[in-house]
């Protein structure tokens, strides 16, 4: 399993704003989803799941899926 990772409020608030394909709707969805599933560190894998979940329910584009993938872990 790949490394995890531990993000603050803070980094995921800077992350989320950098990321031009997120409006403001979709920038909180993906908060909520981060600030529920950083507790105990992310995983890749773990964050993959949980970007699919929204991206299968519409939620966010699949370019949001892939931009945000690459500022958490720098995955083209």
């Amino acid at each position: 399993m790949s490394d995890k990772i531990y993000l603050t409020d803070e980094q995921i608030e800077k992350i989320t704003s950098v990321i031009d394909s997120l409006d403001t709707k979709e920038r909180h969805i993906v908060e909520e989803m981060l600030e529920r599933i950083k507790s105990g560190g992310i995983y890749e894998t773990e964050l993959e799941r949980e970007l699919a979940k929204l991206r299968s329910e519409y939620l966010i584009s699949d370019i949001d899926r892939r931009n945000i993938e690459k500022a958490i872990f720098g995955k083209d």
